[in-house]
């Protein structure tokens, strides 16, 4: 498949020498089961069954490029840009519809705030969180893991969860090497590192703010309903914040069981209190940089909470944040280097899925899906919350690739199944959110690999902890939302 062995280029690039694709026989496997699926789509008598021509093409275009996106045949930003030119082709959308639906998308708001995230990285404000709360706790093995995962999870409240994790690393493994725990054989190793993503998640749920991943779950709902449901500021934060800090525990005692820390517990080095007293005091006074990142986060967070006063929404309050935190003699980051650095492949693929989603709705896929899910209608919402936080973790298994487009795709079910039911939407889209935006059953999230050059766990170590904590989180979910939800005003 790389060409001629006579020494010749070939005219086809199958190597991906030039575009960096590389079209290998599994490449060629996915790209064959996309067009397979879109033609058997199209080719089906689904008018017959009450689905218009538009909500046919919605369904093959939506399958095609969930196919693609989870068998990774292309890169997933040609998939995005595949799905907006077939959505105007097939003419479920128009060119204006895609163009107002991408630009009314989270794509900007997720860019903004990525590099506000980024501006925490030229600062020390990671590892003195994590001290404060080591000296504070403890140093045995279950509260390093308790206060790193405490630290995560806050860090990860107002910042988005791949800096988040980045940042805490590094602070992780100068721990695990004073403590002599080698690569390969620590235990508390692949309970820290792994833990650092799962934490980073949880805390990332706790704010509208906390990740790029909450924007796609409202957007996705706004567009479906056509703006008739939302979630407010305050809402979020209602059930977000107890979720994020119920979780702390749980995700604690799952690392350090699950990974066997305890069974060391006897053997390993426990640092003395005194050593993270001088760490502390080694990083010096609060810099100016770190009063200025600190001051920029209380800005931002005082603007979304008294949006409903002000009349800001999201995108301007994401906008003055970018603004602030690269603002000469004010800022913390470099806007050019921030510009290079940010993964623009997720940000297409967040805009267009959530773009698309418009689409689902108007050509009326998601009502003819709503007709279908008619069994709803006798579940309480108790289960339902339950069966969307089940099949959300279950998900991962089949939509891998990315966890803004399992949210996505997870959110056009949810709704409709709401519909179909006869119930608020708000909660059940939540629930979507919260199990989704983490994968523990599949290791190869990108926040999740962050922590992997550490060489402190395998691939297979994930499951050791992501099965039992993914029951955890499920339960913890549910529980949370159907308590908590009402007082929120969100039913």
């Amino acid at each position: 498949m790389q060409g001629r062995n006579d020494g010749k280029e070939s005219f086809f690039d199958f190597s991906g020498a030039q575009t960096g694709a590389v079209l290998a026989r599994k490449n060629m496997a996915g790209i064959l089961a996309a067009l397979v699926f879109f033609a058997l789509i199209e080719l089906l008598p689904f008018a017959d069954w009450g689905l218009s021509a538009k909500g046919q093409g919605a369904l093959a275009i939506l399958g095609f490029s969930v196919i693609l996106w989870v068998t990774e045949a292309v890169p997933s930003v040609i998939t995005s840009f595949l799905m907006g030119v077939l959505a105007v082709a097939l003419k479920v959308m128009t060119l204006g519809e895609l163009q107002a639906s991408f630009g009314n998308s989270p794509f900007l708001i997720i860019l903004c705030l990525l590099v506000v995230s980024m501006g925490m990285s030229n600062t020390t404000l990671a590892a003195r969180i994590s001290y404060y709360f080591i000296l504070r706790i403890g140093t045995s093995p279950f509260k390093i893991i308790f206060c790193l995962m405490a630290a995560v999870t806050l860090i990860s409240f107002v910042i988005a969860d791949i800096p988040a994790t980045a940042l805490m690393a590094p602070i992780a493994f100068g721990i695990l090497q004073e403590m002599g725990e080698e690569p390969g054989k620590s235990r508390l190793g692949q309970a820290l590192m792994i833990g650092l993503y799962i934490g980073a998640g949880a805390g990332g749920l706790a704010l509208i703010n906390g990740s790029g991943i909450n924007f796609v779950g409202l957007n996705v709902l706004s567009n479906l309903t056509k703006g008739a449901y939302t979630i407010s500021y305050y809402q979020w934060a209602a059930v977000g914040v107890p979720f994020a800090l119920l979780m702390i525990w749980p995700i604690s005692a799952c690392l350090y069981y699950g990974f066997g820390v305890q069974k060391d517990k006897d053997t390993v080095k426990v640092l003395d209190v005194e050593l993270f007293r001088q760490k502390l005091s080694d990083l010096g006074p609060v810099s100016m940089p770190e009063t200025r990142f600190i001051v920029t986060i209380l800005i931002i967070m005082a603007l979304f909470i008294t949006s409903p006063l002000t009349g800001l929404g999201v995108p301007t309050i994401s906008f003055i944040g970018l603004v602030i935190v690269a603002m000469p003699l004010f800022g913390t980051v470099n806007v050019r280097e921030c510009m290079r650095k940010l993964p623009w492949d997720v940000l297409f693929l967040v805009g267009m899925a959530t773009a698309f989603a418009a689409g689902i709705g108007s050509s009326g896929l998601a009502a003819w899906i709503a007709g279908k899910l008619s069994w709803a209608t006798g579940y309480s919402l108790f289960w339902l919350l339950a069966v969307v936080a089940v099949a959300g973790t279950l998900a991962h298994l089949v939509i891998v690739a990315s966890t803004s487009g399992c949210v996505a795709v997870l959110v056009v079910a949810v709704v409709s199944l709401a519909s179909a039911a006869g119930v608020d939407p708000r909660l059940m889209v939540l629930a979507a959110v919260y199990v989704g935006s983490v994968s523990l059953l599949m290791p190869i999230e990108a926040g999740l690999l962050i922590t992997k050059g550490y060489n402190y766990w395998q691939l297979m170590d994930v499951y050791k902890v992501g099965i039992p904590l993914s029951i955890v989180w499920a339960i913890v979910t549910v529980l949370v939302l159907y308590f908590v939800g009402p007082a929120a005003g969100l039913v």
